[in-house]
């Protein structure tokens, strides 16, 4: 990672504070920070609740034609098919739909007659979005509805074939809308005219909203499901929320915050043994550990194999089934981090040291298509760049892109689109395939001059935000106990970060077999507090016992042989002189 620029927040303005009196100083800062400006806003902040920040599905302008299609299926004994996409969006959405569409059969006496198929394509075969193919090959087998989940918005082609094959579809979306919209039921957040107040609900929430106004409409016709049954549904949706980085404000944040409490104490046999073999423990289950440990092992079934395995463990019914998936998938993550740190490798040599160019580019052969937005991740975060990672089989590419702030990647690849086969995307991250070596070079010719535009006079340095200054002296456990209250934290709520000026470093040391860890405590005068720095053994030598440093740290609580103590979690430190 290159040199960051250090960004601290402006200070709340007076009038704040005193609106906030009572109220820890920082923590004001912190509320400030997040765009907080009433006592009123604090208090939704501080405290969601799901009656009151949760909006009604029917609020989706074309929510009502949805359910009646759905229950006209069901009645008719008529043959669905849900087509999911192969992510961790795509597959959860598919899980909500499906298991509310086979409780509603249940319910309804129709559990004979129900025949319901789920359909995910295959990653590096088919790539995303819904495929005329497969289009065919479900309508072969008597399907009259098909749902679409986390795809569908951009096949208008492909749903108009669906349509000439005597299927109907409802779209189930949230990606970036095009021009032309099929000729479908449209629930999605995004569209022209639509009612629905939250445009950032991942496409699981989308699905939530279509199982809840299911549940909703089966009470009204006298159909019982089992209590609460749409409120159990959050465990999977909450998976999303974090996966599908999607700010965690409003709705998303009072979805989240309740999808957690439903995850740490889930029914689903398939979670449950997913949570044992990440080694995680029910009840301390936060955005974190779903970021760093649920997600990717879902992930990891559609990069590596097919999505299929992550939708079985997910919708598993027994403790047998759920273990042997889980162990799948583990071992499937494990082949996708080695993998992927091979590509990663590989892909360093070619970039090398950027220096100016403003776009970065890497074409190879042979790279599967599942692990390109990984790699494209990866160089974007070092380098502070747009970054497009395509791998090439003869004449055949597909690639990836993953982007910055300032940089509407899919907006860029629409302006390049006369290069491209296929394209979609969000601002921040995009995938595309590509045609021919003339195309692939005309495509990276006018990314280059297109970033060039885009991104003339930006400086490209990564600025690392800052909340608010707080030294060891003023870090006690009451502040470390409000910070909870701003859980759970992901995009748009980034966990709280802070500043101690002018510390004195004492006791400097390298951690881990490898040094691969720094460890230190850090002194301010009146105060000393540990500070570990994971990964930046390597800086040993700046920090040096007695020299004065500025460190960017989260606050964390370690916990010892029965004994805690505050620490410093460091971000990014540098010697005092050098600000």
């Amino acid at each position: 990672m290159q040199n960051r620029r250090w960004d601290l927040a402006e200070s709340a303005s007076a009038e704040f504070f005193a609106t906030l009196a009572g109220t820890p100083r920082v923590v004001a800062q912190l509320l400030w920070n997040r765009g907080i400006r009433t006592a009123n806003d604090a208090d939704v902040f501080l405290r969601p609740s799901y009656e009151r920040d949760v909006h009604d599905p029917y609020r989706f302008s074309q929510m009502t034609a949805a359910v009646a299609r759905i229950f006209s299926a069901l009645e008719r004994g008529e043959r669905i098919a849900i087509y999911g996409d192969y992510d961790a969006d795509g597959v959860t959405g598919s899980a909500i739909l499906a298991v509310t569409l086979r409780a509603l059969a249940r319910a309804m006496g129709k559990e004979l007659d129900f025949d319901l198929e789920v359909y995910l394509p295959h990653r590096d075969r088919e790539g995303y979005g819904v495929h005329e193919a497969a289009v065919a090959s479900i309508a072969s087998r008597g399907t009259k509805l098909m749902i679409t989940v986390d795809c569908g918005i951009a096949n208008r082609r492909e749903i108009g074939v669906a349509a000439s094959l005597g299927m109907q579809t409802i779209v189930v979306d949230h990606h970036e809308v095009p021009p032309e919209l099929p000729e479908a039921i449209l629930v999605h957040p995004g569209i022209p005219g639509e009612t629905y107040p939250n445009r950032n609900l991942p496409a699981a929430g989308v699905a939530l909203k279509v199982a809840e106004a299911l549940t909703r409409e089966a009470g009204l016709r006298g159909i019982l499901l089992p209590p609460g049954f749409s409120k159990w549904l959050l465990d999977l949706a909450s998976i999303a929320l974090v996966t599908e980085i999607v700010p965690l404000t409003g709705e998303n944040r009072a979805l989240l915050h309740y999808g957690l409490l439903v995850l740490n104490k889930t029914r689903r046999p398939g979670l449950r043994k997913l949570m044992e073999a990440a080694r995680l423990t029910p009840g301390n289950i936060g955005s974190r550990e779903i970021g760093f440990q649920i997600g990717p092992r879902i992930n990891a079934a559609g990069r590596m194999d097919h999505a299929v395995t992550a939708y079985s463990l997910l919708t598993a019914e027994n403790d047998e089934d759920a273990t042997r998936l889980a162990a799948e998938l583990n071992l499937r993550n494990t082949e996708r981090q080695a993998r992927g740190s091979k590509m990663l490798a590989e892909a360093r040599e070619v970039v090398g040291v950027p220096g100016m160019a403003p776009l970065l580019a890497v074409v190879r052969e042979g790279w599967p298509p599942s692990l390109l937005g990984l790699i494209a991740g990866r160089h974007a975060d070092e380098h502070y760049r747009p970054a497009l990672v395509i791998g090439r089989n003869g004449e055949e590419c597909v690639g990836s892109g993953r982007s910055i702030p300032e940089f509407h990647i899919t907006r860029a690849l629409a302006e390049a689109g006369g290069f491209l086969h296929k394209f979609g995307g969000h601002p921040q991250a995009c995938g595309f395939s590509i045609h021919g070596e003339e195309n692939l070079r005309g495509f990276l010719n006018q990314m280059a001059e297109i970033a060039s535009r885009e991104l003339s006079g930006v400086t490209l340095v990564p600025r690392l935000p800052i909340d608010a200054e707080l030294v060891p002296t003023d870090a006690v456990p009451e502040i470390f106990d409000a910070l909870a209250s701003f859980a759970p934290f992901g995009e748009g709520n980034a966990k709280p970060r802070f500043l101690a000026k002018s510390m004195r470093a004492e006791g400097v040391r390298r951690l881990g077999a490898t040094g691969k860890h720094l460890a230190f405590r850090a002194h301010d005068g009146r105060r000393t507090m540990r500070a570990i720095a994971f990964g930046m053994g390597e800086r040993a030598e700046e920090i040096s016992s007695g020299r004065t440093v500025d460190v960017v740290y989260e606050l964390d609580k370690n916990s010892w042989m029965g004994r805690d103590e505050l620490e410093m979690k460091v971000v990014d430190f540098r010697c005092s002189n050098e600000r």
